[in-house]
Parts: C-alpha cells; structure tokens; sequence
C-alpha cells in the first residue's frame, strides 16, 4: 500500500506489484488437535494459503472411516472444527487427514473415555 501510494504520487499506475497480507499463510499446514488425549471432544486446526477444496477426515488404525469434518471449498486462512465423538465410538488411537488439491496432511489424535 505504501508502495502504491508513492508511485501514484508521482503518476505511475501499481498494478504490476501483489499486496501481500501479514494473515494471508504461506503453506498448508494441519495443527495438532487439542487437548489431546481428550475425551468427547476435540478442536482441529488447518490453515490454507488459498481457496482451495479440501476435506478433512478421521480414521481408525484399520483405515476405515469414522467421519468427514469439513469438506468443500474454503478460503485462504485458518480453520477450526470441533469434533464431538458420537457415542459407540470407541476409544483409542485415530488419524485426521487435510486433502486438499496438490497433497495430503495427516496427524494422530487419542480418544479416552
């Protein structure tokens, strides 16, 4: 913006140049759930450097899916999801997955009861 604003003082138009945002992340980027271990509930945190399609999943440790926290298509930024276990879960060690378009992050969680 600074930049912008002096070039435009002198009468040079600034539309080569991006505006980059301290907020705007750099990379994809899948935090560790927290409390972890918890019981019954949990928070999930991924960050996005741009729109994108993602989908944000649990599994078990036979891969089999437990359930689809997020998916769609979300804007550049981070992201919070709440997890709560629904009953007949049982507990024990799962893995969370962040797909998004050019790859795959993946962290390990634990459910107590």
């Amino acid at each position: 913006r600074i930049l912008g604003s002096i070039l435009n003082s002198m009468g040079i138009e600034n539309t080569d140049v991006p505006e980059e945002t301290a907020s705007t992340p750099q990379q994809f980027s899948l935090s560790q759930n927290h409390p972890n271990p918890f019981n019954r509930a949990t928070v999930l945190s991924f960050t996005l450097p741009k729109k994108t399609d993602i989908s944000l999943t649990v599994h078990n440790l036979l891969g089999e899916k437990i359930a689809t926290l997020a998916e769609g298509t979300y804007k550049a930024g981070t992201h919070r999801v709440n997890w709560q276990v629904p009953d007949g879960v049982p507990a024990g060690i799962y893995f969370y997955t962040l797909n998004y378009e050019e790859g795959s992050l993946t962290k390990k969680l634990l459910y107590l009861k």
